[in-house]
């Protein structure tokens, strides 16, 4: 496993060994405990010995972490990611001041927030999710040119 940084640097974390379980659909459950500096990473999952079948992998913090604000022009930023509160920050930085329009949609493409912000160069907007169902949630940020960017968040079921 890897972490890639904003400047596409390879930090590794380690070779991780997991045991068999015996079958494709029966799982096991293993952890291992890094550090790591604080920042906006990419992780990278390198099989080298097949065959091979991952379900689900989760991070859990020992201490306090803090909300790492924005630094990204290509990927709209939301956190914390799952959700662990009633809200999310999502968060999308430009170069130039422009209009952008934030959306979001559910699961199953239904339109649930949206708001357009006039000459900015930046967003971070908390948002409340009271009402809405657990599940993944696209976010789009549209932009004066045409471009659309994306990021998404899960609030899971609690």
């Amino acid at each position: 496993m890897e972490l890639i940084d904003q400047d596409g640097q390879s930090i590794g974390l380690g070779d991780f060994v997991f045991p068999a379980s015996g079958g494709w659909q029966t799982w096991t459950t293993s952890s291992k405990e890094v550090d790591m500096d604080a920042g906006l990473y990419t992780l990278r999952v390198t099989v080298t010995e097949a065959p091979f079948n991952l379900n689900w992998y989760e991070f859990e913090y020992e201490e306090e972490v803090e909300e790492p604000g924005f630094t990204s022009f290509k990927t709209v930023l939301a956190y914390p990611n799952p959700v662990q509160t009633g809200e999310v920050t999502v968060a999308f930085s430009v170069f130039f001041p422009q209009t952008l329009t934030l959306s979001i949609y559910d699961a199953l493409g239904r339109p649930v927030y949206g708001k357009t912000y006039e000459d900015v160069t930046s967003i971070e907007e908390k948002i409340s999710l009271q009402g809405l169902a657990a599940g993944v949630y696209e976010v789009f940020v549209h932009r004066e040119d045409g471009t659309i960017n994306t990021g998404r968040f899960l609030k899971p079921l609690r």
